[in-house]
């Protein structure tokens, strides 16, 4: 495969495909040519058939290319694992063909290599950003407040646009994002992204998923696997440069014609050991990067939900709004709690062990001590221990679950943005490195779809840790499930008591001025809107 005594190409299969030596320019044409029937097969559902084509025999070898599916393998894990030994002495490292064709899509991927080329080209002339550069533009014409645009775009990123800003030195994640925000296409969270056609929108996602795939799931390729790759994007960017074409009012056949070029030349090029390097840390950085950025958007999704809770009301019968609207760190009172007689203190509570239940009477303050947890996690409290630690809080309230399974249930209610272009399947290795903490409240009220997705959190995130509350009754239960499930996680109990006379005088002292403060900011908010 790399002695270069075989030449491979690859174009679009056409009904009468070539028994003769092709030219590049030839397979072009007829690339061209083939586009808008191939292109609406997939669309409707069918494969499209792609040919390899040697250019100095007159056999061909066809697969099978599915446009609207990504190509996907096992965990990059065991990528990094098998290669770590090897790597510790160049001199020593044997690049097995398996490697070699993972590189080979490395390449093509790769910050500069042909997707992120073309995807800079496709940004340069569809672009609606002026000599005022990114950020004004996003500010002045799209109207981002200075929070929006710091959510939108990473420091690293934007700082790439206050210096010297080429878009054709950047990387596909980036392109994309800018593609989704500034080039006049389809608004961000518009279902045209992620729906299956042959919309400029769609292609661009698909690019961008196959760079996701590269570096979170490709463990080894075989050549076959890589020129389905390759020829699904030969679709993808030939769809995409036709209808750009369309747009501005120029054809792009020159830049669709080195892109196709470009991938041959991947295709049959020889694999060095210091390019294996770079995928390395290609593939290492790809993926922290991606949880890095699912991690912020996760915790903005969370501080959405804590806006809505972030205030009790201590007295639940109460008619008066200034008794509905109280902070939860303004009238916080710590509760007795005990480990069979030794007193434990809420700053402890999480570190006791990796499944911690809290078990007490109605009315005990269980509730308030998720609250409490999940508060101070938001706010960035540094006194909990444990909760420094934590990159993503996972609250499931019990009584109120209505999703079928864990996934839904984080994709579609809990960090819908954070997930938004994750697919259903991908969920749960997306999140797999990612220190979680789950805060499970009223486990005794559960549903049984609630307590579904309790135990798959258990079997599908055995690294994580778990809080659970309950009434005392049905703790026992609940630990034996965990222990007959063999997840070999260790569980505590913690009983809570409720306040002692001490803590009784401070809770009403502070409910009550929390109560005189509400009410008059009520008042002063009252005059406002009546002058």
């Amino acid at each position: 495969e790399n002695s270069g005594s075989r030449s491979t190409s690859i174009t679009v299969k056409v009904p009468k495909p070539p028994t003769e030596q092709v030219t590049v320019k030839q397979k072009n044409r007829l690339l061209a040519d083939s586009i808008a029937t191939n292109i609406q097969s997939a669309v409707r559902g069918t494969t499209v058939e792609t040919t390899a084509v040697t250019t100095t025999a007159t056999a061909t070898t066809a697969t099978s290319v599915d446009v609207f599916t990504p190509l996907t393998t096992p965990a990059l894990e065991m990528l990094m694992a098998s290669r770590e030994e090897s790597m510790s002495t160049q001199s020593s490292l044997v690049i097995s063909d398996g490697d070699s064709n993972v590189l080979r899509l490395f390449m093509v991927l790769r910050r500069t290599g042909p997707v992120a080329t073309a995807m800079a080209q496709i940004y340069i002339h569809l672009t609606k950003v002026g000599d005022e550069g990114i950020k004004e533009y996003c500010k002045n014409t799209l109207g981002y407040t200075n929070r929006e645009y710091n959510n939108i775009f990473s420091a690293t990123e934007m700082k790439i646009f206050e210096d010297s800003w080429d878009p054709l030195k950047q990387d596909v994640t980036l392109l994309y994002k800018l593609h989704v925000r500034v080039c006049g296409l389809a608004k961000f969270g518009d279902p045209k992204w992620t729906t299956p056609a042959d919309t400029i929108e769609y292609m661009l996602y698909n690019a961008k998923m196959e760079r996701n795939i590269l570096a979170h799931d490709v463990v080894s390729l075989t050549k076959e696997n890589v020129s389905r790759t390759f020829a699904k994007l030969i679709v993808i960017f030939s769809t995409i440069f036709n209808k750009v074409s369309e747009i501005i009012g120029k054809r792009l056949d020159q830049e669709n014609d080195i892109f196709i070029k470009s991938l041959e030349d991947i295709l049959n090029a020889t694999i060095s050991c210091p390019t294996w390097e770079k995928c390395q840390q290609f593939l290492k950085f790809a993926k922290e990067e991606e949880l890095n950025r699912l991690i912020k958007l996760a915790r903005k999704d969370l501080l959405h939900l804590h806006d809505k809770i972030k205030f009790i009301s201590p007295i639940t019968w109460g008619l008066h709004t200034e008794q509905s609207t109280l902070m939860i760190d303004k009238i916080f009172t710590d509760l007795d709690m005990k480990k069979k007689d030794i007193a434990v203190k809420l700053e402890e509570l999480l570190g006791l062990s990796q499944v911690v239940i809290l078990q007490g009477l109605n009315g005990s303050g269980k509730s308030v001590i998720v609250r409490k947890l999940f508060h101070s996690w938001c706010t960035n409290n540094h006194q909990i221990d444990k909760l420094d630690d934590c990159d993503i809080i996972v609250p499931i309230q019990c009584p109120y679950i209505r999703s079928k399974d864990l996934v839904t249930y984080l994709k579609e209610e809990l960090l819908s943005n954070a997930l938004h272009d994750v697919q259903y399947e991908k969920v749960v290795s997306a999140l797999q490195d990612a220190r979680l903490i789950f805060i499970i409240d009223a486990w005794d009220e559960a549903t049984l779809l609630a307590k579904k997705i309790v135990f798959e959190s258990f079997a599908k995130f055995p690294g994580a840790r778990f809080l659970i509350t309950s009434r005392p009754e049905f703790s026992k239960d609940l630990e034996r499930d965990i222990e007959a499930h063999s997840w070999g996680m260790k569980v505590v109990e913690i009983n809570i008591l409720g306040f002692n006379e001490e803590n009784q005088n401070e809770y009403i002292k502070k409910m009550f001025l929390s109560m005189s403060e509400s009410s008059i900011l009520s008042q002063v908010e009252t005059k406002k809107s009546l002058n």
